[in-house]
């Protein structure tokens, strides 16, 4: 088999991993701490993939004070308790390995803070399958996905965009994707809708994992 793109950039949450119960746990621990009222689950989904600050002030209604308070609560209890609260989705890190074992750049680009995504790349000792990861760091709360998409080209030494696929779960990865030239794969598996994707003009969208492989990969 030979890839189609010499690079392939994951976001984390709602793509490499469902992260759903160490993040909700999170946000109610916060909304506890502040006295607010617990988020219902359609909501809590609303969280995944975004920035927390804006998650906060834009799903759940805080003020600017509350809603920085609310991450630092938020993060008080997710690297203690929710960081390594996950489930990897089935055959995603063996389509890591198989990139890599084809010569392919393999990235990470996640709103997760940086120092998070190692941590978890650690503790599940997976950090060998990607070439370079990274998340925000702790005080940048930035919507703007096409940044840290940037960033990880950079670093893999993909110029040439069109030879980049950058696979995401909801809009946010999509528009940076498209904002850079890049090739979008949006993925249902993870906590956005095909109605989303298709609006954020993802370039293909894959249900599961064996659909990402048919993108990739043609026979050589």
């Amino acid at each position: 088999m030979k890839s189609r793109f010499d690079s392939v950039i994951f976001d984390f949450d709602g793509t490499i991993a469902d992260t759903a119960d160490g993040v909700f746990a999170s946000i109610r621990y916060a909304s506890q701490k502040l006295n607010k009222p617990y988020p219902d689950d359609e909501t809590l989904r609303k969280f995944i993939g975004p920035p927390l600050l804006f998650s906060f002030r834009e799903y759940l209604g805080y003020c600017d004070e509350d809603a920085e308070k609310a991450v630092e609560l938020y993060r008080e209890y997710y690297s203690d308790e929710g960081l390594f609260r996950l489930r990897f989705y089935d055959g995603i890190l063996e389509l890591a390995k198989l990139l890599r074992d084809k010569k392919v750049k393999v990235g990470i680009a996640s709103a997760k803070p940086d120092v998070f995504i190692q941590r978890i790349l650690e503790h599940f000792d997976i950090k060998g399958l990607f070439d370079y990861a990274k998340g925000i760091s702790l005080e940048d709360y930035c919507t703007d996905k096409s940044y840290l998409f940037e960033k990880v080209c950079r670093n893999l030494g993909a110029n040439d965009k069109k030879k980049v696929l950058v696979i995401g779960d909801k809009c946010f990865d999509v528009d940076g994707a498209n904002e850079i030239g890049a090739v979008s794969a949006g993925v249902l598996f993870g906590y956005g809708t095909k109605e989303e994707l298709e609006n954020s003009h993802a370039t293909f969208i894959a249900e599961k994992t064996s659909d990402l492989m048919k993108l990739i990969f043609e026979e050589e």
